[in-house]
């Protein structure tokens, strides 16, 4: 259990994946088999606006509406943004902030 919290909280350094200006970069919340867990991801602006007005059904297909926001951590090992839990640790959403502007919000999925 330790190896994977170590790992979990790794420090994102150098950005991988670009967002364009028509993109929102978002944290995505979901639970699988009562497990919650978390992504970094980067949607068109017109499925984050489906998004917030809760028109897409679930389940949702993440590799079909989105990319997922990808990083080389503190130790340089590639890695995806993404982690158990409720809401990422406070130094990865400063990262994400810092990067990706504006916080937009976590979306709650239950898969």
């Amino acid at each position: 259990m330790q190896a994977s919290i170590t790992r979990s909280e790794s420090k994102p350094k150098v950005k991988l994946t670009e967002q364009t200006w028509t993109e929102a970069a978002i944290i995505h919340h979901s639970t699988i088999e009562g497990i919650p867990r978390w992504r970094g991801i980067i949607v068109s602006a017109h499925t984050y606006a489906n998004l917030k007005e809760k028109s897409i059904q679930t389940p949702i297909n993440l590799i079909k509406i989105a990319r997922f926001v990808n990083y080389r951590d503190d130790q340089d090992r590639l890695m995806s943004m993404f982690g158990w839990g409720r809401l990422p640790p406070k130094a990865t959403k400063a990262w994400f902030n810092t990067y990706y502007g504006m916080y937009m919000g976590i979306f709650s999925i239950v898969l």
